[in-house]
C-alpha cells in the first residue's frame, strides 16, 4: 500500500528522531517525488545536510521550504543560520530584514541579529571576553556591558570588534556621541569593517547629522553595494534633508535588492505620501501589507493616503485593521476620530478621542481635539470653526520682565539651535528649551508667567483658548528663523479647520544689541510687515502667517514662545 504524504512525512519524522538518517531521508526524498516543493520535507532534508556538514547542498531545500511556508518560524531561523555559517552575510542580513515582517519574532531575530553584528572581523582579543560581552548586550545588561568593554578596549586595544560592540552597547543607552566615538575607533583599526560604519551612519542620524550618517552609508555601498537595509537608511535619511530625488533613488534600489522587504515598501511609501504622490504610496503600502499581513502602520499610513484621494469610506476601514493589530497606538484613533467628523458621525468620533485619553493621556494632539468637543458641546457651537484668522492683524501687548525670568531659564536645559535638524525654522548660533512643555515647568515663575500669557492670549482672540506648546529661544549673533510657518502635518491633515484656529506668540524678555545691521526684525510675509521688538512686548498672530528673524547682535535675545488654538 502506498503511503501518502503525510504519512511519508511522519515515518521520515520519526526515523530522523531515532537516527536512522538514511532511512529519514528516503521517505523526504519520496515526498520531493511527488510533490517537489513541499516544505516541510525541504527543510528536514536541509537540517539532514546540516548534520553531515553539507551545508551548502541545505541552502536551496532552505529557501524552498521558506517560499512555500514564510509563515514558519523555523524556517526561516535554519535558512540564516546556514547563510551564516558559510560567511553569506550580507544575504544573511537581507533575508532577515525580510522575516522581521514574516513569522520572525523578537526572540529569534534578536538572537540572529547580534551573530550578524559579531561577526569577527580577523582582530587580536579574548574570543571568551568578547563572547562574554556579546551576552550582556543580548541580555540587556548594557551597564554592565559598558564597564566591561570599556575594560576589554584597555586591554585589546587593537580589536576593532570589542570597539564595534561597545558602540552597540552606548547606542543601546541612547548616548549616540559616545556611540560614534567607538565606531570611529573600530573603524581606524579595520577602515573596510562595513558593519561599524552601518552602525556609525544611524548613530549620526539619530544625532541628526545626517550629512555624516550618508558618508557612512555610502562607506558601506562601497565595500559592498548588495546590502540593501543600507539604501533603505539612505532613503530615510535623505527624506529628512528633503531630498526627495535621492531618497526615491535609495529606495528603489534597496527594492531592486530585496523586493520582498516590506520596511523598504514601507518607508517609500511613506515618502510618497509626504510629497502628495498618494496613488503609488497607496501600491507600496500594498506591498508592505502582502509582505507583512499585520503590518499596522502601512494599515495606518495607507487610511491617510486614501483620504487624500478622497476615498473616507476605505480609509475608516484601513483605520480600523490598523487597530486590530495595534489596539494601543493611539494616533490610529485620532486619525480615525478626523475622519468620522467628515462623515458628520460625532459619536463615534468623540469615542475614538475618550479611547485615545486612556492610551495616551498627554497626547496633545488629542486633549486639543477633545477640548474642541467639549467647547462645542457646552457652548452648543460647531465642531468646525470659521475662518477667523485670515482677517486678523498682528496683536501687540505688554507684560514686565522679571530678570529672575530670564535667571531662570538660563539655568534649563537646552539644545543647541545648530543641533536642531533641517526640518526645524531656527538655525545659527544660540539656545532653545529642550522640549516644547515650558508651561508646564513647576516653577511659581513659569506659573505665573503662563497664566499671565494665558490671559493675554484668551483676550487676543476673543475665546477660550488650547496651549499646544510653548519654549524658549536665546538668539546669539548669526542666530535666527528662517521664513517659516507654525503648522504642522496634523493641522494640515485635520478635518476641525486648525489651520484657522491656530495662532503664535513671541514674548520679548530681552531683545539685546539693536545697534547692529541685523537687529532681529520680526519680518512678516503676504502682506509684508515689519516690527522692531521691544523689551516686554508681546506679539500674537496667526500661525499660518509665514515670518522669519535675523540677529546679529552682541548681546543675547531672549524670548518665550507659545503655538495655541482658539475653542
Amino acid at each position: 500500500m502506498e503511503l501518502t504524504i503525510d504519512q511519508a512525512l511522519q515515518r521520515g519524522i520519526t526515523a530522523h528522531k531515532a537516527g536512522k538518517l538514511q532511512d529519514a531521508e528516503n521517505f523526504y526524498r519520496s515526498i520531493l517525488d511527488a510533490q517537489l516543493t513541499h516544505p516541510d520535507a525541504n527543510h528536514n532534508l536541509g537540517i539532514l545536510a546540516v548534520g553531515v556538514g553539507k551545508v551548502e547542498a541545505a541552502l536551496p531545500h532552505f529557501k524552498t521550504a521558506l517560499e512555500g511556508n514564510p509563515k514558519i518560524e523555523q524556517f526561516w531561523v535554519s535558512y540564516i543560520d546556514a547563510l551564516i555559517r558559510l560567511g553569506q552575510i550580507d544575504t544573511a542580513r537581507q533575508i532577515l530584514n525580510r522575516g522581521e515582517g514574516s513569522g520572525l519574532t523578537g526572540t529569534k531575530s534578536a538572537e540572529l541579529k547580534s551573530r550578524l553584528i559579531y561577526v569577527p572581523v580577523g582582530s587580536a582579543g579574548g574570543k571568551a571576553e568578547i563572547d562574554g560581552l556579546i551576552t550582556l548586550h543580548n541580555q540587556g545588561k548594557l551597564e554592565e556591558g559598558l564597564a566591561l568593554g570599556n575594560a576589554l578596549t584597555a586591554q585589546f586595544p587593537d580589536n576593532a570588534m570589542i570597539s564595534n560592540i561597545l558602540g552597540v552597547i552606548y547606542s543601546g543607552l541612547k548616548r549616540y556621541d559616545e556611540a560614534v566615538t567607538s565606531y570611529n575607533r573600530a573603524i581606524e583599526l579595520k577602515p573596510d569593517y562595513s558593519e561599524a560604519h552601518y552602525n556609525c551612519g544611524n548613530a549620526l542620524k539619530k544625532l541628526t547629522q545626517y550629512e555624516g550618517a550618508i558618508a557612512h552609508y555610502n562607506k558601506v555601498i562601497e565595500i559592498n553595494p548588495n546590502y540593501a537595509s543600507v539604501y533603505n537608511n539612505l532613503g530615510n535619511t535623505y527624506n529628512q534633508l528633503h531630498r526627495y530625488d535621492e531618497a526615491i533613488t535609495n529606495f528603489e534600489k534597496a527594492l531592486e535588492l530585496d523586493q520582498h522587504y516590506p520596511g523598504a515598501h514601507y518607508n517609500y511609501a511613506h515618502l510618497l505620501k509626504e510629497i502628495n504622490r498618494y496613488e503609488e504610496a497607496i501600491v507600496n503600502y500594498d506591498k508592505a501589507i502582502e509582505l507583512q499581513p499585520d503590518f499596522a502602520e502601512a494599515y495606518g499610513n495607507r487610511a491617510q493616503a486614501l483620504s487624500e484621494i478622497g476615498s473616507p469610506d476605505e480609509a475608516i476601514t484601513n483605520f480600523h485593521k490598523a487597530i486590530q493589530f495595534k489596539p494601543n497606538m493611539a494616533e490610529f484613533y485620532t486619525n480615525l476620530a478626523n475622519l468620522l467628523i467628515i462623515k458628520n458621525e460625532k459619536t463615534s468620533a468623540l469615542r475614538m478621542i475618550e479611547k485615545v485619553k486612556c492610551i495616551d493621556p498627554k497626547s496633545r494632539h488629542n486633549n486639543l481635539l477633545l477640548s474642541i468637543f467639549h467647547t462645542a458641546k457646552i457652548k452648543n457651537k460647531k465642531i468646525m470653526s470659521p475662518d477667523i484668522t485670515s482677517s486678523f492683524n498682528p496683536f501687540t501687548s505688554h507684560r514686565p520682565v522679571e530678570p529672575e525670568l530670564i535667571s531662570q531659564l538660563y539655568k534649563m536645559n537646552t539644545t543647541e539651535l545648530h543641533e536642531m535638524g533641517p526640518k526645524d525654522a531656527r538655525f545659527g548660533n544660540g539656545q532653545c528649551f529642550y522640549d516644547f512643555s515650558l508651561f508646564e515647568n513647576d516653577s511659581s515663575m513659569i506659573k505665573m508667567v503662563s497664566k499671565d500669557l494665558t490671559t493675554i492670549m484668551q483676550k487676543a482672540v476673543g475665546s477660550d483658548i488650547f496651549i499646544y506648546d510653548s519654549f524658549f529661544n536665546i538668539l546669539r549673533a548669526g542666530g535666527g528663523l528662517t521664513p517659516h510657518r507654525h503648522i504642522n502635518e496634523f493641522d494640515r491633515k485635520s478635518d476641525f479647520n486648525l489651520i484657522n484656529r491656530k495662532y503664535s506668540l513671541v514674548y520679548y524678555l530681552s531683545v539685546g544689541d539693536q545697534n547692529c545691521n541685523e537687529p532681529g526684525i520680526l519680518k512678516f510675509y503676504n502682506p509684508n510687515e515689519e516690527i522692531l521688538p521691544q523689551e516686554g512686548m508681546i506679539i500674537i498672530f496667526p500661525a499660518n502667517r509665514e515670518h522669519s528673524a535675523n540677529y546679529g547682535g552682541g548681546k543675547d535675545r531672549v524670548m518665550i514662545g507659545a503655538n495655541f488654538y482658539s475653542l
